[in-house]
């Protein structure tokens, strides 16, 4: 199980467009973040599509948070961007399987589901931009960026 470049990128973009004031143009966005405009401009389409962005098109249009940060979920970007959170996928692919209530290992793993689901339902958007804030800061006594701990 990984996270894909689809969502990586997506995290990315919700980042970069919650730090922004205003609506962020997808072309400096996509700059920003040194990816082709076309794909971004299909995350960002699904990200609409599931409410967690809005955009606006024209000359004064862009891109904007539709939530607060605290009410977007690792969970929601996940599943905007690669569609519904399955750890599990054996009902699907082994119907041939003997095993149905009493499989030892689906049971086992639907828990272990059950588990990571609750964790990236838990993790917001808004705990992302409070380590970024964390782990790379100005330090006025250096003058530089040095990394924080976050002890």
């Amino acid at each position: 199980m990984s996270i894909s470049a689809k969502v990586e990128y997506g995290l990315r973009a919700i980042l970069e467009i919650s730090q922004n004031e205003g609506l962020l143009k997808a072309r400096e966005l996509s700059e920003r973040m040194n990816i082709p405009l076309k794909f971004l401009a299909h995350i960002i389409n699904d990200l609409s599509v599931a409410g967690i962005t809005t955009s606006k098109t024209g000359a004064r249009g862009g891109v904007s948070l539709a939530r607060d940060p605290g009410q977007i979920s690792l969970k929601d970007v996940i599943e905007a961007l690669d569609g519904p959170f399955k750890f599990l996928k054996c009902d699907a692919i082994r119907s041939w399987c003997g095993f149905t209530e009493n499989c030892p290992i689906k049971n086992e793993l639907m828990d272990v589901e059950r588990k990571v689901e609750g964790i990236l339902e838990s993790k917001k958007i808004s705990d992302f931009l409070y380590l970024n804030e964390k782990i790379i800061r100005k330090d006025e006594h250096y003058g530089d960026n040095r990394k924080i701990s976050n002890q």
